[in-house]
């Protein structure tokens, strides 16, 4: 009776394991569908790291927009993408991580919207000064169908362009008197944003402006190189320009906003998962900083006049300013369709509100 159990239980192993087997080979290769064909089970995203560069500080609404797009970008791709962030101008100034961006030495970029334009108009409307005079405005059109079709034609550049992020609007310090009106503005050596309708904006109000990186803006106010520049007022604390200006004057001319911008060949070797992640946390730190704005302003604002060696004005009649730079619309709008385009939208939207 022994010998016959034994040699039973034996079979009956033999059987299990038989069994046993067949569906351990379906599990390796995948899953049996109705048809009795099989599929291939899901594989996870192949691991990349991306290096993102800005010219700000860590303190900066930049470094808030790119660490921001960074973590939701790793979270929304469950952690496929993962970041090396450049801050504070390491990697140079904003026409120099444009150049890096565009030839693959640098995988991307938060990249000041207007220095595209020493590559292509499609994004001056949006700073063409007094156009757009608020957030709200802003928001609407950087969201738009017109922003899209600015942000889709960087492919032509090697570029793919994912989202127009608004960090403040520029107000104007300098060492030599008050701007209260553009006649204030006749022959102060300002530091102008390495582009051309900022160039040209200071011309016509009467400046005397020069082009300059960003990093290099501290010392040339502090020696004297420069009179004055202007810039959105986080920038005026976080980065420490305050400490070499004696006038401040709330002109908000003009937005500054910044373009979230990867290397297209890099783009194009993601998933199409990694590839939403992308886009989805653009659009994400686009929002972020969107709601976020009003009170950035007010918190600097109330630094600044902590300072007792700044002269702050504020409630400014902008009209005469806004005279002075009036003919830069057509003369901007006949450089591409899109800046006419750019014109219209915000117009139409003003007009709604």
């Amino acid at each position: 009776m022994r010998k016959l159990f034994l040699s039973m239980l034996v079979v009956f192993m033999v059987i299990l394991t038989a069994c046993g087997g067949g569906n351990a080979s379906k599990t390796e290769t995948g899953n049996t569908n109705d048809s009795g064909s099989t599929t291939e089970a899901p594989t996870a995203d192949k691991k990349v790291t991306i290096k993102i560069a800005h010219v700000a500080s860590e303190q900066n609404v930049y470094h808030q927009a790119v660490k921001h797009f960074a973590d939701k970008a790793t979270e929304l791709s469950n952690g496929s993408i993962e970041f090396q962030i450049y801050p504070g101008g390491q990697l140079g100034g904003d026409r120099d991580m444009l150049e890096s961006v565009q030839n693959g030495s640098l995988d991307a970029g938060y990249i000041s919207l207007g220095i595209f334009e020493g590559i292509t108009p499609v994004f001056t409307g949006f700073q063409l000064p007094y156009l757009i005079d608020d957030y709200e405005t802003g928001y609407k059109a950087m969201t738009s169908e017109t922003a899209q079709k600015a942000l889709d034609s960087l492919s032509e550049h090697n570029m793919k362009g994912l989202a127009i992020v608004e960090n403040g609007m520029r107000v104007v310090g300098n060492n030599v008197r008050p701007i209260r009106t553009p006649d204030d503005f006749k022959g102060l050596k300002l530091r102008s944003p390495e582009a051309g309708l900022q160039l040209e904006m200071f011309k016509a109000l009467g400046a005397s402006p020069t082009p300059m990186p960003y990093p290099e803006i501290y010392t040339s106010l502090q020696t004297g190189v420069m009179d004055g520049q202007d810039q959105y007022l986080m920038t005026w604390v976080t980065d420490k320009f305050h400490e070499v200006i004696k006038y401040l004057s709330v002109t908000k001319m003009y937005t500054w906003p910044a373009v979230i911008t990867i290397n297209l060949d890099k783009f194009n070797s993601l998933s199409d998962a990694q590839k939403k992640a992308l886009e989805d946390a653009a659009k994400e730190a686009q929002k972020f900083i969107y709601d976020q704005l009003e009170d950035f302003d007010r918190q600097a604002l109330e630094e600044l006049k902590k300072n007792p060696n700044i002269q702050i004005d504020e409630g400014i009649d902008t009209a005469p300013f806004e005279e002075k730079v009036k003919p830069l619309y057509d003369q901007y709008a006949q450089k591409h369709p899109l800046i006419q385009e750019t014109i219209e939208l915000v117009q139409q939207i003003k007009a709604s509100k």
